[in-house]
C-alpha cells in the first residue's frame, strides 16, 4: 500500500478548483489539496496504525497556519498548470514535522518532490504538449489570490490495482 499526506481545501475554492480540473481534465483521483508528504509505500515490518499514531503525535506539536495562494504556474512543458502557494516557514515546518515522524515509517523517496520544493494545487495535470500551450492561454491571466486557515491534515491511502485514494484519518493540527 501506499500512503500522501495533504491539506484539503476550503469548500469554496475546492469546489472553484474542481469545476476547472473536470473541465480541461476530466474526473481527478483525488479532491483539489496540497501536498505534504508525496505518495509512499509503506515499510513491510509497519502497520497502518503505527503511522496512524507517529503522524498524530506530530501533528499535535504543530500550530494551525495560514496558507496564502499565489499566482498561477505550471510544471514539466505546461503539463501541470497549478496555483502556487507560498512557501512559508509554517509550511515548510509542517512538511519537516511529518517527514521527521514518518521516516523510519514509510520508504524513502529520493527525487525532486522529497523537499516539498514548490507547494501547489494543480489545477490542470497530465496534459499533452498541445493541450498543455491550449489550456495555459485561457487560464494564465485568470487570478486566485487568498488565503486560508491550514488546522488540519490528511492521511491517505491507494492499494495495489485501485485508481482512487482512499480518506485513512485527519488530524486536527495542535489537538
Amino acid at each position: 500500500m501506499r500512503y500522501y499526506i495533504h491539506i484539503a481545501l476550503p469548500a469554496k475554492l475546492s469546489k472553484e478548483v474542481s469545476t476547472i480540473e473536470k473541465r480541461y481534465q476530466g474526473n481527478s483521483r483525488s479532491k483539489p489539496h496540497i501536498t505534504i508528504l508525496h505518495p509512499r509505500k509503506i515499510c513491510a515490518d509497519t502497520s497502518e496504525k503505527k503511522l496512524i499514531d507517529a503522524v498524530g503525535s506530530a501533528v499535535k506539536k504543530i500550530a494551525p497556519f495560514e496558507i496564502i495562494q499565489a499566482g498561477l504556474g505550471y510544471f514539466d512543458k505546461k503539463k501541470v498548470i497549478f496555483i502556487g502557494i507560498e512557501r512559508t516557514r509554517e509550511l515548510a515546518s509542517c512538511h519537516e514535522a511529518i517527514v521527521r515522524a514518518t521516516r523510519k515509517l514509510l520508504q524513502p523517496l529520493d527525487s525532486y518532490y522529497s523537499n516539498m520544493p514548490n507547494p501547489h494545487i494543480s489545477l490542470v495535470a497530465r496534459l499533452s504538449p498541445l493541450a498543455g500551450d491550449r489550456i495555459w492561454k485561457i487560464l494564465k491571466d485568470k487570478s486566485f489570490p487568498g488565503k486560508f486557515l491550514c488546522d488540519k491534515i490528511t492521511l491517505l491511502r491507494i492499494e495495489k490495482g485501485n485508481k482512487r485514494w482512499k480518506k485513512v484519518v485527519t488530524f486536527v493540527l495542535g489537538g
